[in-house]
């Protein structure tokens, strides 16, 4: 379609449209199309105007599609990559006194008022919670081995 001819449409009819109804390409690519054809729009009034040259109205509006040129969605190197479940789980090696402890991430319920009972011990003598369970369930294992 000529830009002439698409300029007279847009008197009448709105540039969604037209790219809808007339064209092959959509609504944004059509508004830079005529941008770069030279084209302007003047808001509070209806359509697409042109002063400048009567031979670029001759020419397709397809001649003005940009298909190179600076890219937005250009890819970055940093990596968009996911950790899966089994990743995030995988056990931390934790130094204590020399030693190596594998420590993994758990989770498991707990009678809610056991909880509280549980972090405000460990409020009260500055321990966090992993630490008491911990101790707890092993002397609990210990106990119930002996």
């Amino acid at each position: 379609m000529k830009i002439k001819e698409l300029l007279e449409l847009t008197q009448h009819e709105g540039m969604a449209s037209i790219a809808k109804n007339h064209l092959t390409i959509g609504e944004k690519p059509a508004r830079m199309a005529l941008k770069a054809a030279g084209c302007y729009a003047i808001s509070g009034k209806r359509g697409w105007h042109f002063e400048g040259d009567p031979a670029v109205l001759e020419k397709s509006i397809y001649d003005f599609i940009q298909t190179h040129g600076e890219r937005k969605n250009e890819s970055t190197k940093a990596s968009t990559f996911k950790p899966s479940k089994e990743e995030i789980n995988k056990p931390i090696i934790e130094r204590n006194n020399g030693k190596q402890i594998l420590r993994k991430r758990v989770s498991f319920d707990i009678n809610m008022a056991l909880f509280k009972r549980l972090k405000l011990y460990c409020v009260a003598n500055d321990k966090n919670i992993y630490e008491v369970a911990e101790a707890a369930v092993q002397e609990y294992l210990e106990r119930r081995q002996a």
